[in-house]
């Protein structure tokens, strides 16, 4: 340690106590933030028969009679195809036909990027690829047939031509 109180530089035991003080004292006067964990919760996951369950379910049977009274499998490589297929068309009829989705067009500023390239080359997505200047995002051939399919399946959604959507661009 350097004694600074001679101005020489010299080492002494006495200087060295002072420089050691005033480190501890700046290290007692910083704040200490201490971070605490997070609660654990625990993961419930969902009875997805429920449903079913709660009007058939026997508290006399075991489990695995009360899934076979249901048509469940309570074990897939135990069980015979027949039993599960019946399960299954149990369900299939509680639960119904599933809904379709409904489409979403192409976004206006989608539509915008994607017209030029189909105006310019039509269906030709290996040459729309190629072009820098109109493909600007750079996508893929594969990627440009997805957009132009999107392109003209939003196109006939909302009732418009291909003429009409190159006089608006």
């Amino acid at each position: 340690y350097l004694c600074l109180e001679d101005g020489l530089g010299s080492t002494s035991p006495a200087g060295a106590q002072e420089v050691m003080a005033k480190k501890k004292a700046r290290r007692a006067a910083t704040t200490k933030i201490s971070v605490k964990a997070k609660p654990k919760t625990k993961h419930v996951s969902p009875d997805f028969f429920a449903h079913t369950k709660s009007a058939k379910w026997n508290r006399q049977k075991t489990l695995e009679q009360n899934y076979g009274s249901l048509g469940i499998a309570t074990d897939a490589n135990r069980s015979s195809g027949t039993e599960v297929a019946a399960g299954v068309s149990v369900i299939e009829q509680e639960v119904g036909e599933p809904r379709a989705k409904p489409f979403l067009p192409m976004t206006e500023g989608k539509m915008a990027e994607i017209r030029p390239l189909v105006r310019t080359y039509g269906d030709d997505v290996e040459r729309m690829a190629r072009d820098r200047k109109l493909n600007m995002w750079q996508n893929t051939p594969a990627q440009l047939r997805k957009l132009v399919d999107y392109y003209n399946a939003s196109l006939e959604h909302l009732g418009r031509q291909k003429d009409d959507a190159d006089a608006q661009g």
